[in-house]
């Protein structure tokens, strides 16, 4: 039913409950994993300036170290259950990325995500998971995942 499934890292409890949740799906439909962080660049940059043309400092490596240490975590608790994942730094806004223009690019037909904490996503009651749109149609199902409950 599923060929590759996505899972964004940011380090978070939700999102390896995700990952947890991702692993035996991988396994029950012997899927391609894509674990992926998405730096959001343009956020960062305003942060730092509010014009969005100064250097940001050490911010930048700062947050690329994080998200390889999160990549390289998610692969080690895959590769402990037997499953090798892939790993992908993307940049942009991570709504977009994560729901647009990585599933788009990379034939993702599951995201299994946790769900965000300060930039909440609306939360989507899913018992199975089910096709969803974040805009124009996709075909790409989402699940998200909440310390032991679905939303």
């Amino acid at each position: 039913m599923y060929q590759h499934i996505a899972v964004p890292l940011d380090g978070s409890h939700n999102a390896q409950l995700a990952l947890n949740e991702a692993l035996k799906l991988v396994k029950t439909f012997n899927a391609k994993l894509t674990l992926i962080n998405v730096i959001d660049d343009k956020r960062l940059i305003y942060s730092v300036t509010s014009t969005g043309i100064a250097h940001t400092g050490g911010y930048y490596e700062e947050l690329t170290t994080h998200a390889k240490d999160v990549l390289a975590e998610g692969q080690a608790i895959a590769a402990k259950q037997g499953i090798t994942a892939e790993t992908a730094i993307l940049h942009g806004n991570p709504k977009q990325v994560i729901a647009e223009d990585f599933p788009h690019d990379h034939k993702v037909d599951l995201i299994v995500m946790g769900k965000s904490g300060t930039d909440a996503w609306t939360a989507y009651s899913l018992v199975q998971p089910r096709p969803v749109s974040f805009g124009p149609p996709k075909q790409t199902s989402s699940l998200l995942r909440k310390h032991n409950n679905y939303f």
